[in-house]
């Protein structure tokens, strides 16, 4: 509710980048995200990876952001409305965090991590709302890293997308 009335901005390159893959992320799609992001080569990047208390991936992940200050590794559970409020754009799952997105007005990419996924995240790209990348184990580190960057450097595409999330969820 006190997210209902927020305007987003849509600066014309996206910085902030929010990447949450769920609670678990068992086969751990988390860190191929974060490969894909490190090809990025956007000035002032920050990237917040955001995972849930369920992931045994935890070490892995903080091993691997090591020595990169762009990264910073967060606990998903702590204020996920005020992580998606101070991000342009994410990277998700296609669970429920999608609409919460659409609600926040953040652009996001989509991968399908779970059979229950894929109507959402093709619904929520046919939409306009989200683009989905497809199932994670047909998706390899290069897809993604250019699915984001259109993302990143369309500033009327992450406008809309926004437009189109608040107007599909109106958070009631």
């Amino acid at each position: 509710a006190p997210w209902r009335d927020r305007q987003r901005t849509t600066p014309s390159v996206a910085r902030r980048i929010l990447v949450t893959l769920g609670a678990g992320d068992p086969d751990n799609q988390t860190l191929k995200v974060v490969h894909a992001l490190k090809n990025l080569e956007v000035p002032g990047l920050e990237v917040s990876v955001a995972i849930g208390p369920a992931n045994r991936h935890r070490a892995a992940l903080k091993w691997e952001l090591e020595g990169f200050e762009q990264f910073q590794l967060v606990d998903g559970g702590e204020d996920m409305p005020g992580l998606m409020a101070a991000s342009d754009v994410a990277v998700s799952g296609g669970g429920s965090t999608c609409l919460e997105m659409a609600f926040m007005g953040l652009p996001n990419a989509v991968l399908v991590l779970a059979e229950n996924q894929a109507g959402i995240a093709n619904g929520l790209d046919t939409a306009g709302v989200a683009r989905s990348l497809g199932w994670h184990e047909d998706v390899d580190v290069s897809l993604i890293a250019k699915g984001v960057a259109d993302l990143v450097l369309d500033s009327g595409r992450r406008a809309e997308m926004s437009r189109r999330g608040r107007r599909l969820v109106d958070g009631r």
